[in-house]
């Protein structure tokens, strides 16, 4: 039988039957397992992704450069998964920590927008020059 996987869990009365109530606490050890599987998590994320690389001519085509965002992307939305789940586990064991995962989000989703987003606009420049230069 597996350990519960959330941070409390209820216990039970003989015969399968919940208890009354008093939820049973995950253990430090559980927890400090959570965040190490997490951030495992992480580096399997990252590592299933490696960037491309930029082709002979060491200029970057359109598809050198979606590549690019697409790989941005993937690795910041990793990271600001395991970043939202380090702070609830940081928050779990300190009332004085408090951020809005909302907050957080936001404030991925402006830096994926920007970063990769400017990345996708040099592939549309890019592959406007070329076709200007093909026509």
């Amino acid at each position: 039988m597996s350990q519960p996987t959330n941070v409390t869990s209820m216990t039970r009365a003989p015969g399968n039957r919940p208890a009354a109530s008093s939820p049973q606490p995950a253990t430090v050890r559980q927890l400090t397992s959570e965040i190490r599987g997490t951030h495992a998590h992480l580096i399997a994320r990252l590592a299933a992704v490696p960037p491309n690389t930029i082709g002979a001519s060491l200029e970057a085509d359109e598809d050198d450069l979606q590549l690019r965002a697409d790989h941005l992307r993937i690795v910041l939305r990793a990271t600001a998964d395991y970043v939202g789940a380090f702070m609830r586990d940081t928050a779990y064991f300190s009332h004085a920590v408090h951020v809005e995962r909302k907050y957080l989000d936001g404030l991925f989703d402006d830096i994926i927008g920007d970063t990769a987003g400017a990345i996708e606009n040099a592939a549309e420049t890019a592959r406007d020059e070329r076709a200007n230069w093909e026509a």
